[in-house]
């Protein structure tokens, strides 16, 4: 077993880590979360690219270092010199580094640490050297380290789609419960409209229906011979499911567009609360129309009260009905 890792951090470093660790679902058996697992993949997945752009940066330092370019091994050391002082003080001062975080090596990474620490410090320290990739992990949007946390997911999936082949998902929920996977067409990979979480958009080639995964809950991805399908109907819905939000499936009778009244606070409201909004095809005065599916239209216009009216379909019209009398019964139970 490999000793421990023991890295200091700045608090906003530490927080972000532990959220993504959160919100992309490492947990143990217990509940519990599995940060050992989450900081172990991340350095799998992402030294590579921190590698890369430390040799960039390096280039850049020493083709300005003109006085010592007849003395390269001079050169270098100076130029890493540079280098680490300047991540130091992107990462901020030591002072600030004051919470900690251990992890053991794991089987996925040995080999990788221990690339690293005979070959990437060059004058850093180990545990300077990790904070610095993982500041620079930090810095990314949501999104991108989503991407590179499931690497190896995305590479399946583009490497199914650029084929035009069927793929068979397992996720993280059926592969707990003992459960089998579903045979999908892949369709695309599509980012939430708030640039916060992948999705893989696919077929349900059995059911004719829309199939939505979000890109941490998939276990693994097996690439069949199966050549992708898709019906027309299903396929429409993808597009639109693309434009308007991938979290939000269609359901199968859901055809007609949604035409909603608002009030001049529900305008108001529309065009502050950006989180889910769904785009409006038509805006004639105060009523607004859209072509998404029902439950984003639920979801995201609940929030309105009685500035937002849904004028129709019916069927949402219904669901409208019963959530806010549902909502009512539990406050006439008090």
């Amino acid at each position: 077993m490999e000793e421990k890792i023991r890295v200091n951090l700045s608090k906003r470093t530490y927080n972000l880590l532990m959220k993504d660790a959160e919100n992309f679902e490492f947990f143990k058996k217990d509940g519990s979360l599995n940060k050992n697992a989450f900081i172990n993949k991340l350095i799998v997945n992402y030294h590579n690219d921190y590698s890369v752009s430390q040799r960039e940066m390096l280039d850049v330092i020493e083709d300005n270092i003109f006085e010592l370019n007849d003395k390269y091994s001079l050169l270098e050391e100076t130029a890493y010199n540079i280098l680490n002082k300047l991540n130091l003080y992107s990462s901020g001062n030591d002072e600030y580094n004051d919470v900690h975080i251990s992890f053991r090596p794991i089987r996925e990474s040995v080999n990788i640490i221990d690339f690293i620490e005979n070959h990437e410090l060059k004058g850093s320290s180990r545990s300077n050297y990790y904070r610095m990739m993982f500041d620079s992990y930090c810095s990314l949007p949501q999104d991108k380290r989503e991407r590179i946390i499931f690497r190896n997911i995305i590479e399946r999936i583009e490497e199914a789609i650029s084929e035009d082949k069927k793929i068979y998902l397992l996720t993280k929920n059926n592969y707990k419960r003992g459960f089998s996977g579903v045979t999908l067409s892949p369709y695309s990979l599509c980012l939430t409209k708030e640039e916060l979480y992948n999705y893989l958009l696919a077929e349900l080639n059995e059911h004719k229906a829309c199939r939505t995964t979000r890109l941490c809950r998939i276990q693994s991805i097996s690439i069949l011979k199966e050549k992708r399908q898709f019906s027309k109907e299903v396929l429409d819905k993808l597009i639109k499911m693309e434009i308007n939000g991938p979290q939000y499936p269609y359901g199968d009778d859901e055809y007609e567009l949604i035409r909603i009244r608002l009030s001049e606070e529900g305008i108001r409201k529309y065009k502050s609360y950006y989180v889910h909004r769904p785009t409006p095809i038509e805006i004639d005065g105060d009523c607004y129309v859209f072509n998404c599916s029902y439950m984003q239209a639920l979801n995201y216009f609940t929030r309105f009260g009685e500035d937002a009216v849904v004028l129709s379909p019916e069927p949402l019209k219904k669901q409208f009905k019963e959530f806010y009398q549902k909502g009512l019964n539990r406050f006439d139970q008090k």
